[in-house]
Formats: structure tokens, sequence, C-alpha cells
């Protein structure tokens, strides 16, 4: 069953349902620091949450989740150790998760350093979907 492309806004995420019913890209916009990441956290587990529970009955659900970081401003040790533990829950549903990053970013590189990239994929645009 082909799904048509719908994005829908979610506080500071926008959860893209693309053409593939097995990929759910989430666009991050705005800070994952410190001061934001709880909140962050917990809204974006909240819409992810939501989307599987409405898709998954219809199409069977994702099977990855990209987060897309393009548009993130600063990326923190606490973002990057919110992504890891969004890796980690994800994987215990059987849900591979990827983050797309612009290629030569400070982004890209930090999860590199963090070893993130051991964890979860790390694309360059183009998303998938």
């Amino acid at each position: 069953m082909a799904v048509g492309r719908r994005e829908e806004a979610a506080g500071m995420f926008t959860i893209v349902a693309g053409t593939d019913p097995q990929v759910l890209v989430v666009r991050v916009e705005g800070e994952l620091d410190i001061t934001s990441v709880d909140a962050r956290r917990s809204d974006l587990d909240r819409a992810i949450h939501d989307h599987l529970e409405r898709v998954s009955t219809a199409v069977g659900g994702p099977s990855l989740v990209v987060i897309d970081l393009r548009s993130v401003t600063i990326l923190s040790a606490a973002g990057l150790h919110m992504l890891g533990e969004l890796a980690v829950g994800l994987g215990q549903q059987w849900i591979s998760t990827a983050v797309a990053v612009q290629p030569e970013s400070i982004a890209r590189r930090l999860l590199y350093l963090a070893g993130l990239d051991q964890r979860l994929v790390v694309l360059d645009a183009p998303l998938p979907g």
C-alpha cells in the first residue's frame, strides 16, 4: 500500500510520512542542548509514538526512523546522549535509527567523535522515503 507524502508539525519537530511506509523522517529544528534536551526528548518520544500508533495497524509501521538534524543550530553532549538513548529505545522495538546531517558539518563530526556512528546510521542528504 502506497502512502502519500504527509507532514505534520509537533512542536519543534516535523513528522514526514513519505511514500515509503517503512521510513519515518522526523525533522528537528533549533537547539539540542542541556537546557532543551529533556523537553525535546519527551516531545520527540511522544511524536514518534503517536505516529507509530496511527500507522502500525494500517501499514505495519516503519522499520527505520530518520532523525533529520540539518536544521539543528546547537548540538551538545546532552543532545548526543538523547540521540543514543532514542536509538536504543527504537532498537528494542526492532526499528533502526539513522540521523541525517549536512556533509562536513560540525554535527556530523560530533556524531563520529561521540561514537554514535556505531549505534546509528549517519546519512548525508538526500533522505530516504
